[in-house]
């Protein structure tokens, strides 16, 4: 959800709410747009932006299902805002069928050994949203 979206002073500052109501364990939000991301704040916390694209990798997401971020941007462009959940299993799926009984899970090479049930039943969902900069009509 966007919750505002304003410039002054040439700083572009836009503040979202992303969302997961599947509750996933994994998300990934790449930022792309404005000529430069100037800082990123999640749940208060500021990491620095950077020229061009920024991803934000939460290998564990909140419980909650949601983080608020603060995106101090250049008004250059339209920000947008890719996000990528993933879940590990295939039974969360609105469509899902059990597996014939002669097709296997793909293994995970880097974990057998060590006994862990780290298979291949990775669901990606993926979207991007555009925000043009305030003053300029939707994309």
């Amino acid at each position: 959800d966007k919750l505002e979206d304003t410039v002054a002073s040439s700083v572009r500052t836009t503040r979202l709410r992303i969302t997961s109501p599947r509750k996933v364990p994994e998300l990934e939000l790449a930022l792309s747009g404005p000529e430069r991301v100037l800082s990123v704040a999640v749940d208060g916390r500021e990491i620095p932006g950077s020229q061009g694209q920024l991803t934000l990798h939460f290998d564990v997401f909140p419980r909650s299902g949601s983080v608020e971020l603060v995106i101090r941007s250049t008004p250059d462009d339209a920000l947008g805002v890719r996000v990528q959940e993933t879940s590990y299993s295939l039974a969360e799926a609105p469509s899902f069928r059990p597996r014939p009984a002669n097709m296997i899970r793909r293994p995970n090479p880097m974990d057998w050994f060590e006994g862990n049930d780290l298979h291949g039943d990775f669901i990606y969902v993926s979207r991007t949203f555009h925000f043009s900069p305030p003053g300029r009509s939707a994309s």
